[in-house]
C-alpha cells in the first residue's frame, strides 16, 4: 500500500465486499474486504487522487 494517506473510500454497488480506495499519491486500489487481497491496482502518476466513485452499476469507476 502506499505511504500517503488514502484520500477516499467507495463500496462497490451491489457487492458491498469490493471496496475502492484513491491515495493522495496516485494510486488505485480495488480491494476485496474479507479476505485483504488487492483486485486491481492502478496508478496515476503525478496526480494526487482526492475523490472516487462508482456508476451506478458497479461496472466503471471515476476518479478526480
Amino acid at each position: 500500500m502506499s505511504e500517503f494517506p488514502i484520500t477516499c473510500l467507495r463500496w462497490k454497488p451491489h457487492n458491498k465486499t469490493i471496496l475502492l480506495c484513491v491515495t493522495a499519491d496516485g494510486l488505485i486500489y480495488e480491494i476485496h474486504s474479507s479476505s485483504g487481497k488487492i483486485l486491481q491496482k492502478l496508478e496515476e502518476k503525478n496526480n494526487p487522487l482526492m475523490c472516487v466513485d462508482y456508476s451506478n452499476d458497479g461496472s466503471l469507476f471515476a476518479n478526480r
